[in-house]
């Protein structure tokens, strides 16, 4: 039987899939119309990635696997995508807590 914390009453280690997320890409054109920004944002939330370095970060902060190829922060590409991120597995075991 799998307790909340995803171990097993016997102690055994459990996976646990972390939270799958997409991210959106949107170009923005600058107020002075010389070039276009690009953004991929968290769908469902108003974090805003602006580099490769941003969406790697966020990729190990949230245990994702990361291909750089899969973003484009080129301003002549100005299409909207989406891009879904598959989690990579979490390997959770029992440790055991005393009671004080």
């Amino acid at each position: 039987m799998e307790t909340t914390s995803g171990t097993s009453k016997s102690g055994e280690s459990q996976s646990v899939s972390p939270m799958k997320f997409s991210l959106v890409r949107t170009a923005v054109p600058r107020k002075k119309g010389s070039r276009t920004d690009i953004y991929y944002y968290v769908s469902g939330s108003k974090t805003r990635l602006r580099s490769h370095e941003d969406v790697r970060k966020f990729c190990e902060s949230n245990n994702l696997s990361y291909d750089g190829e899969l973003f484009d922060f080129s301003g002549k590409n100005t299409c909207t995508e989406e891009i879904k991120l598959e989690p990579t597995e979490v390997n959770i075991s029992q440790t055991n807590v005393s009671k004080l």
